[in-house]
């Protein structure tokens, strides 16, 4: 799935899969405060420009967006760039992508933030 955001609101998609999502599996051995905190902007970083998250403090995410190639320059001064989720790349799961229970499809997930 393809959108267009800037990335502070990409960030607030990630945060907000991040926040909806549980602990499952293998990821209870990276829980530390997990079942209770939110998670915000500046704790989810893109050290090279896209998210990729599989477990984030062992919560199953299982999310990767990334800048589309030769689309990365800013959309007329607005700073929106093209993004693209490759990861899931089938309707999001609730056994992989435990935040599918909340945003049960990507258009949801990042309908939470861009309308």
């Amino acid at each position: 799935m393809e959108f267009t955001a800037t990335e502070e609101q990409v960030k607030q998609i990630v945060c907000n899969a991040i926040n909806a999502s549980v602990p499952i599996g293998l990821g209870i051995l990276g829980l530390y405060d997990s079942s209770v905190k939110q998670y915000t902007l500046s704790e989810v970083q893109d050290p090279d420009g896209s998210f990729d998250l599989d477990y984030f403090h062992g919560r199953m995410v299982k999310l990767c967006i990334i800048p589309v190639i030769g689309q990365l320059g800013e959309n007329k001064g607005t700073g929106e760039r093209c993004w693209k989720i490759i990861r899931p790349d089938y309707p999001p799961n609730i056994e992989y992508q435990s935040w599918a229970k909340e945003y049960p499809t990507l258009e949801e997930l990042v309908g939470s933030i861009i309308q």
